[in-house]
């Protein structure tokens, strides 16, 4: 028998001598006795059981602890590349909204043009963007906007090949 064993088995008997006695000498009552009785059983369970459960438990403790870092350091990683794809998707939106339907009718085209604000505005709301982002993603929306605010044709096609300077520097950006 183990040194565990021994004790929980003395514990045991000591145990049960002490609180019959108790029970006899009518200095405790018998549910008392039972539930001092119950405890017992339970501390000398735990008291022969210890080493296995102590061995059992740091082991898992350890493995699950480690297993927990990776998966946090895993789901990190994916919400960083996920707000960079949304990033992305909200750009392409925003892309798309400035340049889509600039031939259809003028009323349509704003519509379309405020639908697809609002849903980038919504989008980058919900991402948590910071102003200076938000601004980027929305560079080409608003310089149309400057470009439609012009009477003069000639101002316009000047400040359109100004936008299309800053597309084509921005993908070379990109690309780098």
């Amino acid at each position: 028998m183990k040194l565990e064993s021994i004790f929980a088995l003395f514990f045991s008997i000591a145990g049960t001598i002490l609180f019959t006695l108790l029970l006899v000498n009518d200095i405790i009552g018998s549910i008392s006795y039972i539930t001092l009785l119950s405890i017992l059983a339970l501390v000398c369970l735990v008291l022969h059981g210890f080493s296995r459960i102590r061995e059992f438990d740091l082991k898992n403790l350890r493995m699950t602890l480690s297993r927990i870092e990776k998966v946090k350091a895993e789901v990190y990683a994916k919400e960083k590349d996920l707000k960079n794809i949304s990033i992305s998707l909200a750009r392409i939106i925003a892309f798309n909204n400035a340049f889509q339907g600039r031939w259809g009718s003028e009323e349509g085209n704003k519509l379309k043009r405020n639908w697809y604000r609002l849903q980038t505005d919504s989008l980058l709301k919900t991402l948590v963007v910071d102003d200076e982002i938000k601004k980027d993603i929305l560079k080409y929306d608003e310089f149309f906007q400057q470009i439609n605010d012009h009477a003069d044709i000639h101002e316009k096609e000047k400040m359109r090949d100004e936008l299309y300077k800053l597309i084509e520097s921005d993908l070379q950006k990109s690309e780098k």
